[in-house]
This record gives structure tokens, C-alpha cells and sequence, in this order.
């Protein structure tokens, strides 16, 4: 089954017909478990639990991506953004369990730090749920460009470090959520002096305004 990228309008329709939290537990309730009740983790404010674990639900597919991808497909009301509005990001495999990450896409570009990820036993069947997808019912619209954003992005981490900093790679378009409204983003990574340290910046694009800095060591 291959991901499919939904438009702003078809992801806000998606998100509208969000189901009830009795939808979602009936659904869970029907689900295959390891022997006791699943666990369930509700956070405020989210039409789908944040976590479903203690499962042993089967699922078909050639591979691992494809059987995280049927669970999905089958169980749509436990990802809040919907299963159109997931990407395949990555998957990792290891003795007691694999992992399927999903990453959240709006008209195809990321949402940052949304996602979903799937966990399976050595025998296909699913043991955990992790949803952080969000729910979009606004979607703004920003004008700053790639440059203004890589000054922006430059002077965030001037006020950190001293000496000169340097754009590693071009800006890339992005999107963050917050209650619901989705802002548009450029993800800019910064080298620092001897290009030791790299730092991420989230520069809003519609008020050119530095959201985030976060440091990552350059491998």
C-alpha cells in the first residue's frame, strides 16, 4: 500500500470528521492484546490516544512496512491526522521487536516532531501504537523567503556562539502545528565556528521570526 499525500482541503476534511473517543475505544477493544487489557495513554485535548501498547494484533503484508501500513489502514481513527496525511519515514529492526515510523505531511511537505510509530513483534503482529499526529483545522500562509530565512537562522546562533556561522544545506520548507493551526516553516541548519556544532532553526515564514534553535553534534 503506498503512502498517499493529501491537499490542505482533503486533510482538513479528513481532521473534521475526526470519530469520538467511544469510536476510538470500541476500536481498541476489538483489537488482539498479549493477554491482560491493552494500555492506553489519553493525553488532553487529543481525539486518539497518545499511546496503545500491550496488543498482539495480526496483520498481512509482504514486508514490515506493509504490515504496519494494513494495521493503519484497518484501524484509521487511531492516527488523529488520519492515514492519508502519513508518509513512510523509516523502519528499524532489532531481536525482540521492529519499529515503522510514519512521518505526518501536509500538501507534502513535513509537519516537524509529528508521526506515528508502529511496533511489531517478530511475527508480524503489532504490540504498540504511537500517535503524534496532530489535527489541522487552519492552515496559514507565509511569504519569507529562503534568504531571510538563512540571515534569520544565522543570527540565532550568532547570539550563542561567537565567531562566524554558516548555512550547511538549503533551507527546506516545513510546517509546525499548534492548536490545531498550521503555520508555515523553514528548517535551517547552521554550522557553528570550525563547523564542530550544528544547529537546526525554525524560522516561521510568516513572520520571518526564529521559533526553535537546537543543537545537533555534525557526525
Amino acid at each position: 500500500m503506498a503512502a498517499l499525500l493529501v491537499s490542505t482541503s482533503a486533510a482538513l476534511g479528513a481532521t473534521l470528521r475526526a470519530p469520538t473517543r467511544a469510536a476510538v475505544e470500541s476500536t481498541i477493544r476489538r483489537l488482539g492484546t498479549s493477554g491482560g487489557p491493552p494500555q492506553v495513554v489519553w493525553t488532553a485535548g487529543r481525539s486518539t490516544p497518545e499511546l496503545v501498547a500491550g496488543l498482539r494484533e495480526p496483520t498481512q503484508g509482504a514486508d514490515l512496512r506493509a504490515r504496519a501500513q494494513d494495521f493503519v489502514s484497518r484501524h484509521p481513527e487511531l492516527v488523529a491526522a488520519g492515514p492519508g496525511a502519513l508518509e513512510f519515514a523509516w523502519e528499524q529492526r532489532s531481536a525482540r521487536r521492529d519499529t515503522v515510523r510514519f512521518e505526518q505531511r501536509l500538501d507534502g511537505l513535513p509537519v516537524l516532531r509529528c508521526g506515528l510509530t508502529v511496533s511489531l513483534d517478530r511475527d508480524g503482529a503489532v504490540v504498540s501504537v504511537v500517535d503524534e499526529t496532530v489535527r489541522v483545522l487552519e492552515v496559514r500562509r507565509g511569504a519569507v523567503a529562503a534568504g531571510d530565512a538563512e540571515v534569520v537562522a544565522r543570527e540565532a546562533v550568532a547570539r550563542r556562539v561567537a565567531g562566524p556561522t554558516s548555512v550547511v544545506v538549503q533551507p527546506t520548507r516545513a510546517w509546525v502545528v499548534a492548536d490545531a493551526v498550521a503555520r508555515p516553516v523553514w528548517s535551517v541548519r547552521v554550522a557553528a565556528p570550525q563547523g564542530l556544532q550544528v544547529y537546526r532553526v525554525v524560522v516561521d515564514a510568516e513572520t520571518g521570526r526564529a521559533l526553535s534553535v537546537r543543537d545537533r553534534v555534525r557526525r
